[in-house]
């Protein structure tokens, strides 16, 4: 696998993040009562080292 293909999954929270936000960015609903979009920030930054881990993978790093 290409390096720049080993890559793709790191773009994943990127977007989520950058793009993602603006379309959640509402009061309602509330998940665990905070914000929906607070929410979506803390379950991406929880999740991104699970896509780097698989970016290593793919690069044959571990």
């Amino acid at each position: 696998m290409t390096r720049w293909r080993a890559a793709l999954p790191a773009l994943v929270p990127v977007a989520a993040l950058a793009f993602g936000v603006p379309l959640v960015n509402r009061l309602d609903p509330s998940v665990f009562g905070v914000p929906f979009v607070m929410f979506w920030v803390v379950a991406w930054v929880a999740v991104t080292p699970l896509f780097l881990w698989l970016v290593g993978r793919l690069e044959h790093r571990w």
